[in-house]
């Protein structure tokens, strides 16, 4: 593997604690024999907690959304590289909990031309390497929301609304998510101090800033209804419209706030800056005034992650400053990665599914069938504790 076929993780120097460079260790990713380089740190921020003297936090990593990319290795594998391993060797143990559909979903177009298949044992596969803590997978069924007052009936119509089915659809599966943490809670008699959220297809093609691990360890313990510095909601600083809908991190004494309530939370906010567009974005904003959120940090995730935007595992690395050429060199190198196993593996679903309906008609022939009946869905069993 050549210097050019590896993503290189780093950042342009502007902060100290984001200093990094690409390590030896190599992940092999399937059959698809691509590599994912792994961060090892050579940091001048201080050391790395590592023993642990002080114990370690628990953190709950909330999914919710179609499945999407999410079985694909270089998916889940840099998942578990670059955000659950990273984040243990800072003293934060990060508790996967999934409430995830097989049916592709988007109110807006995203998607493209469609996500591959998932295949059910790879889906298995892929839950296994992240140890996921809980998972459970729904139907996907409409809202017929209101078109003019989706969220609630107000004085004034608002400018107007951007993907307000995903945004209910986004805090509707946030409040079953925290349920099941609070479950995986008690079973593991542990206490999540902090809630990520985001979604299944992100590919970690780098791991985010030891600023970020610090701040959540900083926090844990915090009393944020008196502490006016520690923040209680945690954003991407780097994207364009605030806070990204698809990673952010919610402080455990307002987790209830925020999704507890479920879409109770965006009645609260339905009527408020009518003249503005309501988006997912400025409603995380909204949600987190509702919650009493005094507090915010933005932290400079430098684009480690980015969505799959269509599908066909093409990721965004517009955005990223100019002069931030390691960052954009590994960005550019990792949608290289992530397009080629996508590809890799919409041949392989491909060929499970002709098998599948292969054999459906073959069994359907030998009964005496006129014709093969549709298999039922098939998805993997759900693990640990469900709401």
């Amino acid at each position: 593997m050549t210097d050019d076929e590896t993503p290189l993780i780093g950042d342009d120097g502007s902060r100290n604690a984001r200093r990094t460079r690409v390590g030896s260790l190599l992940l092999l990713i399937a059959a698809v024999a691509i590599v994912v380089a792994s961060a090892t740190a050579k940091r001048d921020d201080g050391a790395d907690l590592g023993a642990c003297p002080q114990g370690r936090a628990d953190v709950a990593l909330l999914v919710s959304g179609s499945v999407r990319s999410f079985m694909i290795p270089n998916v889940y594998k840099s998942l578990k590289t670059n955000l659950i391993d990273f984040m243990a060797s800072h003293c934060i143990n990060v508790h996967p909990i999934m409430y995830m559909s097989l049916q592709p979903a988007s109110s807006t177009g995203h998607g493209g031309a469609g996500y591959p298949k998932p295949i059910p044992s790879d889906l298995d596969e892929a839950l296994d390497h992240v140890n996921v803590a809980a998972v459970d997978f729904y139907e996907v069924t409409p809202y017929n929301l209101d078109k003019k007052f989706p969220w609630g009936h107000c004085p004034e119509r608002r400018a107007g609304y951007f993907a307000a089915t995903a945004t209910w659809a986004h805090f509707d599966k946030a409040k079953k998510l925290l349920c099941m943490a609070r479950k995986v809670e008690m079973e593991e008699n542990i206490h999540f101090s902090w809630y990520m959220h985001s979604r299944p297809e992100y590919f970690w093609y780098a791991p985010p800033p030891v600023d970020f691990a610090r701040t959540l360890w900083d926090g844990q313990d915090t009393n944020h209804d008196t502490d006016a510095v520690q923040p209680t909601l945690i954003f991407d600083e780097n994207w364009y419209w605030k806070y990204n809908d698809a990673f952010y991190v919610v402080h455990s004494s307002r987790a209830d706030a925020f999704w507890g309530k479920g879409t109770g939370a965006l009645r609260s906010i339905a009527c408020v800056s009518p003249r503005s567009q309501m988006n997912p974005e400025s409603s995380i904003f909204h949600v987190a005034d509702y919650a009493h959120c005094n507090v915010r940090r933005g932290i400079s995730l430098g684009h480690s992650a980015w969505p799959d935007r269509d599908g066909m595992g093409v990721h965004w690395c517009h955005g990223i400053s100019e002069g931030n050429t390691t960052m954009i060199k590994a960005c550019n190198k990792a949608n290289k990665i992530s397009i080629k196993a996508n590809a890799k593996y919409r041949e392989r679903a491909k060929d499970w599914l002709e098998k599948r309906a292969a054999a459906a008609a073959a069994e359907a022939e030998a009964a005496g069938s006129a014709a093969a009946k549709p298999a039922p869905p098939e998805r993997p069993a759900a693990r640990g504790p469900t709401c």
